[in-house]
């Protein structure tokens, strides 16, 4: 019988209701905080956020091309546990959450209408759109991907093959053997949980924007704080919900109605807009992306004394590995039956592809509309840049036919998308808070995630509330940190999954532990 983990639950608990608690007692300590933990990581630690993202990547490159790719993940004869177009349904909505519904437009918007610094090109020229778009490839396509491909690799290969438990610390065991076991692989999970409540709740203040300004776009009242209370913890409720039944229904059903709504809006769009500009446009800007691929991912803006930076890209990949400790647990296990190449390819490759089209759809139509009416969209950001990132993508629809449709089933897409992923995660975040999880046995008590879930849903209010915008950012980068230790670790191990591949020819240390000899 399962049983709560004290060692992994209470600390994090304790964290985030002192978090919560700060937030209550004085909205100004909670502001001050968070932009002073935010300060001192841009200042002092954007080289390491960035440098881990870019190996990362090597270390994909490695394994997508190396015979290592030929392992299969549960072992040889190990059966697949979804089919591939629901394996990619769910890697896909669960991994990309709310980011690709809120940022396009306003993101390309903005680096077209106000480029950095650093960027040296001017505004509202052909070298912005070029530049803007390169920038949303660096933060929403390889890297990213490469974060949590990692990750998940290096978990379920050790959780599956090597039979090691459903934890986090199971990541870095590889690396660190017994040492990870006991009371220190328990505060690794608790570190990692903390992280990803932090992560999911600047996530869902981006879906509580997006939908607040949806439902004003159809006519609906403006945003207020019962509406913002209301959407992040009706959100929650409806993720909770579809986890009550777990991966094989709730989950899978989700994912797929969230990847085919995708796939729709694309659609739409492409075609319903400037179809061959944009398609011109995503070819070129992928150019200039790939021939400064490692300039944009290093970028620090030390060398200019910017910020920028550290509001965009350290900020992103900060978000990308807090989502990641919590999220590979869940992408490793349905990863079963699969080698890493095709892991590989269906978490790396296929999502990076579609990042690619959907930005550029969304993001060059965006910076098409700006440029044939100067301010139609940079005025709104100028005016009010906090509810403006949420505002453009609707003032985007008022230019296609089926308005109101339109905004309408957008509002749902945001829905789904956020709740998708949360379901994943707080399922993830249940199972590492309980005893007794096995590759057989996933199901944990439906408490936890109902706290969990809570606490995710105050936290966003509370930045929503209090900091709005700013707090996507902060939040992204202080719940980062804890990730990135964890990141640092998982490409450790997985060089050592590397070596034990190599040292022998059939890597019997990579085989399930009932099919090695003791």
């Amino acid at each position: 019988m399962s049983k709560v983990q004290k060692i992994v639950f209470l600390p994090a608990s304790i964290a985030i209701l002192l978090t919560i608690a700060v937030s209550l007692s004085s909205a100004d300590n909670f502001v001050a905080i968070i932009n002073k933990a935010n300060g001192f990581i841009t200042n002092n630690l954007a080289w390491l956020y960035n440098g881990t993202a870019v190996l990362m990547v090597l270390i994909c490159c490695y394994a997508l091309f190396s015979r290592f790719g030929n392992i299969r993940i549960g072992g040889e004869n190990a059966e697949p546990l979804l089919p591939r177009f629901k394996w990619f349904a769910v890697s896909l909505t669960t991994v990309i959450a709310m980011g690709i519904v809120f940022w396009p437009v306003a993101e390309a918007v903005l680096h077209y209408t106000n480029p950095s610094d650093i960027s040296g090109v001017a505004a509202n020229t052909p070298a912005a759109a070029l530049n803007s778009m390169a920038i949303l490839y660096v933060h929403w396509t390889v890297t990213p991907y490469a974060i949590y491909s990692v990750i998940a690799m290096t978990f379920a290969l050790s959780f599956y093959n090597l039979r090691m438990p459903f934890s986090i610390s199971t990541i870095i065991r590889p690396l660190m053997g017994k040492y990870a076991d006991g009371i220190g692989g328990r505060l690794v999970d608790s570190l990692g949980t903390f992280s990803v409540v932090l992560g999911m709740s600047a996530t869902l203040v981006s879906a509580i924007m997006a939908i607040a300004e949806g439902i004003t776009a159809v006519g609906g009242p403006s945003g207020s704080y019962l509406m913002y209370a209301l959407i992040a913890f009706g959100i929650i409720l409806l993720a909770m919900l579809t986890a009550i039944s777990g991966l094989q229904k709730g989950i899978q059903h989700l994912a797929r109605v969230n990847t085919w709504l995708f796939f729709a809006a694309l659609a739409f769009f492409l075609f319903a807009g400037p179809t061959a500009y944009l398609i011109n446009l995503g070819t070129e800007s992928l150019g200039l992306f790939i021939d400064q691929f490692f300039e944009r991912n290093l970028i620090t803006g030390a060398a200019h004394h910017s910020p920028w930076a550290g509001y965009w890209t350290v900020a992103y990949f900060g978000s990308w590995f807090a989502w990641a400790p919590i999220s590979c647990l869940f992408l490793g296990r349905i990863a079963k039956g699969y080698t890493i190449r095709e892991y590989l390819m269906m978490n790396l490759i296929l999502p990076s592809l579609f990042g690619w089209l959907w930005f550029t759809v969304f993001g060059g139509t965006g910076i098409v509309m700006e440029a044939a009416q100067p301010g139609v969209m940079s005025d709104v950001l100028k005016a009010d840049p906090a509810r403006g990132f949420g505002q453009l993508i609707y003032i985007l629809f008022d230019q296609y036919p089926g308005t109101f449709v339109t905004k309408t089933v957008y509002i749902f897409i945001c829905v789904l998308s956020f709740a998708t992923a949360a379901n994943a995660n707080l399922d993830a975040i249940g199972a590492l808070c309980t005893t007794g999880i096995t590759p057989e046995k996933t199901v944990s008590p439906m408490w936890l995630k109902v706290f969990w879930g809570g606490c995710i849903a105050t936290v966003a209010y509370m930045g929503m509330t209090y900091m709005g915008l700013d707090a996507i950012r902060a939040l992204f980068n202080m719940s980062g940190l804890p990730g990135l230790i964890i990141a640092i670790g998982g490409c450790a191990a997985f060089v050592k999954l590397v070596f034990m591949m190599t040292k022998t020819e059939r890597a019997p240390e990579l085989l399930p532990s009932e099919n090695r000899a003791e």
